[in-house]
């Protein structure tokens, strides 16, 4: 039953869309400022390059397909310092110590939490770097005259991003050193937005908007780090250029 009335209500998108004659075409890039609602990231930047139409003859129907690019840089990583006899090696992350064996064993993180085979825990807020690369399906809904020279809009995408995390804590031959590894995978991600279309000559817009987005989290196994990343919940600003053509 749920999914027929889901069904139905997209069908119907669908056909009007298809029955609309007039239609433009358009181009779009978007900057943002990409916020997390929670974990160890901070506020980043973003892009978004769109292609897509504009239907019907009031213009209010508007779908597309987006890139997306978001860059998160990794915690600090200020130094190592061997332990000899100890078999340990002192790791400072953000300028916090910790005592790792220097040997080929195997990092976990997760929930705030840096552990060790051994079962030893430590409290951290170290996150590797994190690319996010998001493909949606775009679909707005503009209130206001095609004529008017601000209209308002509500929208959201669905699709899916590629993560990929980067780290530079790396053990080999019982040392540390500067090598990077990394990880990536595809999970699902989807958005929710509203804003307004200001005109700024016939084929130009300014467009002005927040968006909420979530990505599914993963977990990334590299070789000698395992990172668990929750889901990427964001408030974003967005600001970007609109050519019709």
């Amino acid at each position: 039953m749920k999914t027929r009335y889901l069904v139905i209500p997209f069908l119907a998108v669908l056909a009007t869309a298809g029955s609309m004659r007039a239609q433009s075409q358009f181009a779009r890039a978007e900057a943002e400022i990409v916020s997390p609602t929670k974990g160890a990231y901070d506020t980043t930047g973003g892009l978004n390059l769109y292609i897509g139409s504009v239907l019907g003859a009031d213009k209010n129907h508007e779908f597309s397909l987006s890139v997306g690019a978001m860059v998160w840089s990794e915690s600090s990583v200020h130094g190592y310092r061997s332990n000899g006899n100890e078999g340990t090696t002192t790791i400072w992350l953000d300028h916090v110590a910790y005592d790792i064996p220097s040997n080929e064993e195997k990092i976990t993180i997760s929930d705030g939490k840096l552990k060790l085979q051994d079962g030893t825990s430590y409290n951290t807020n170290y996150h590797p770097a994190l690319d996010a690369v998001p493909v949606l399906a775009n679909y707005r809904c503009y209130f206001g005259d095609k004529d008017s020279r601000v209209r308002l809009f509500i929208g959201g995408g669905v699709g899916y991003a590629n993560l990929r995390a980067r780290s530079k804590i790396w053990q080999s031959n019982r040392h540390f050193h500067d090598d990077e590894e990394s990880d990536s995978a595809w999970k699902f991600a989807w958005n929710a937005t509203a804003g307004v279309s200001i005109k700024l000559t016939e084929p130009l817009r300014l467009d002005v908007g927040y968006a909420y987005q979530e990505i599914n989290g993963t977990t990334f196994d590299m070789s000698n780090l395992s990172y668990k990343l929750d889901s990427v919940k964001t408030n974003m600003l967005r600001g970007g250029v609109t050519w019709l053509f």
